[in-house]
Parts: structure tokens; C-alpha cells; sequence
């Protein structure tokens, strides 16, 4: 089962607004859409989408339940589409996750200690590194710093994510 809700955020000092669309299904990983609408000098509005797969351990199912939530905020500087694949890690379910991990422009790796064992989220990492992809860690919580070598991680805030989103 499939839900999608919908919303807009003015830029105040811009002439941008940012979308969001939320479709939640019941499965494990999942996409994010960036997406900021631009208004030309012409008057024309033109969108800039950026197509995020993000990677994490099912321990921190919380953590992506709370990006998922985060989305939902009119100011949220993303759209969250949800693509997940709940099946278990076998060459089928590989083969599904390389196949968003290529739809995508980069991967966002929420990192935790969980990280360090999950089996399905270090593939995923290698996976996007093979397709060639720019992938950016997220600490999941203020108080766990775990590293992932050759990770660049960031701490989980608005501006962020909105500029990394902008440098994308």
C-alpha cells in the first residue's frame, strides 16, 4: 500500500519554493527527492531535482522514520519519496537496490554504531561507490560519532542538509 501527501514552502527572501511529496510504503530503505523550484527572471518557474537514495541499518529504522517525519515540515528542505525493499539480502534484492541506487544522483548514509555490523547497508555503500556515486554520511544520533572509513559525515541539521542538497 502506497500514500502520497503533498506540500509547499515560500522562500521569503527568494523566489524559490521548495516541494515536497511524501509517499510512504512499508518497506526498509528508501529515496529522497530534492527538489527547489526557481522562478526565472522571465517569470517561468523551473525545477532542480535531485534524487537522493538513502542507505541505513534496520536497527536505525527510527532514525529513517524521523527523516521520513522531518519531510512532512513545510520548511523541510526536501521531498521524500519512499522506493524501499523490505525482502531479504539476496541477489534479487541486489539486484533492485542497484538499480535505484543508479536512478539516483548521490546516496546519504545515515550512520550510526548499528552501521558497523549491518551487512545490508555496507553493500549498499559499496554498491553506490561502484555505480560511480557521491555518497555523504548523517550522523543518526548527537551523542554516536561512528565513523566509516572514507565517509565524509556531517551532523543532521537543516542547513545541512540544504546545503548539501545545494552542492549536489
Amino acid at each position: 500500500m502506497t500514500e502520497a501527501v503533498g506540500a509547499a514552502a515560500g522562500a521569503e527572501d527568494r523566489q524559490e519554493q521548495l516541494f515536497l511529496l511524501v509517499v510512504v510504503t512499508t518497506r526498509s530503505d528508501f529515496l529522497i527527492v530534492f527538489q527547489k523550484e526557481n522562478q526565472s527572471e522571465g517569470g517561468a518557474r523551473m525545477a532542480d531535482k535531485k534524487v537522493v537514495f538513502v542507505a541505513f541499518a534496520i536497527e536505525d529504522v527510527r532514525c529513517r522514520d524521523y527523516l521520513k517525519g522531518q519531510s512532512l515540515n513545510t520548511r523541510s528542505p526536501f521531498e521524500y519519496v519512499d522506493m524501499s525493499v523490505k525482502e531479504a539480502y539476496d541477489e534479487d534484492w541486489k539486484a533492485r537496490v542497484r538499480t535505484r541506487i543508479r536512478r539516483s544522483d548521490s546516496v546519504l548514509v545515515l550512520v550510526s554504531e548499528n552501521s558497523l555490523k549491518s551487512s545490508g547497508q555496507k553493500w549498499e555503500i559499496k554498491c553506490a561507490r561502484e555505480e560511480g556515486k557521491l555518497v555523504r554520511g548523517m550522523w543518526c544520533y548527537k551523542d554516536d560519532r561512528t565513523k566509516i572509513e572514507g565517509l565524509n559525515t556531517m551532523v543532521w541539521t537543516w542547513d545541512n542538509i540544504a546545503n548539501w542538497i545545494d552542492s549536489l
